[in-house]
C-alpha cells in the first residue's frame, strides 16, 4: 500500500515524477472536460444538457401522442381510469340492465356519422351503434365515449352505451 502525506520541509505534495508519464483514460478527460466546461459555464456543457433535454423531451412527446391515439381508437381498459369515478359510474344503460360500466368497459374514443347512423371505434375497429344503445348526456370533455366488452369471440360488435359528444 502505497502511503502519501505531504512533505514536512516544504509543506507540500510530492510530485511523481512518472506522473507525466501516465496518460489518464479517454473517459476520465471526457468527464474531465465536461466538468470543465460546466465550472466554466462553456457552450459544450450547455449544448449537451441542450440535447439530453430535446431528447428527453421528445421522447414525452411520443409517449403522450401515442397513450392519445390509443385512448381514441377505443381500446379496452384506455382511458377509462380517468372518467370512471366521476362518469361512467353513473351511466345507466338504456335497457334498464343496470350500469353501462362493467369496470373497464367504458372509454373515451372517435364518432362518426356514415348515411343514417352513427359509428364508434371499438377496440381500433369502427362499429355501427344501434340507436337503443345511444345515452342522451354530454361527458364531461366533450367528446365521444363507448361502453362495450372487449370485441373478441362472441362479444364481437357488442355495446352496452355510446355516448356521442355535443354538438356545439
Amino acid at each position: 500500500m502505497l502511503s502519501v502525506t505531504k512533505s514536512h520541509n516544504t509543506g507540500k505534495w510530492p510530485t511523481n515524477s512518472l506522473a507525466r508519464h501516465i496518460k489518464p483514460s479517454e473517459h476520465i478527460n471526457k468527464q474531465f472536460a465536461r466538468w470543465e466546461a460546466r465550472e466554466r459555464g462553456g457552450w459544450q456543457y450547455l449544448a449537451c444538457d441542450r440535447r439530453g433535454f430535446i431528447t428527453l423531451l421528445g421522447g414525452a412527446v411520443s409517449v403522450f401522442l401515442c397513450v392519445s391515439a390509443a385512448a381514441q381508437e377505443g381500446y379496452y381498459g384506455v382511458g377509462h381510469d380517468k372518467w370512471h369515478q366521476g362518469f361512467y359510474s353513473k351511466l345507466k344503460r338504456n335497457d334498464g340492465q343496470g350500469s353501462c360500466c362493467n369496470l373497464m368497459d367504458c372509454r373515451p374514443t372517435q364518432s362518426r356519422m356514415v348515411g343514417d347512423h352513427y359509428e364508434v371505434k371499438v377496440d381500433g375497429a369502427w362499429t355501427p351503434v344501434p340507436y337503443d344503445k345511444i345515452n342522451n348526456v354530454v361527458a364531461p370533455d366533450g367528446g365521444a365515449h363507448v361502453c362495450a366488452p372487449r370485441q373478441v369471440g362472441q362479444n364481437k360488435g357488442v355495446i352496452f352505451c355510446v355516448i356521442l359528444p355535443s354538438e356545439g
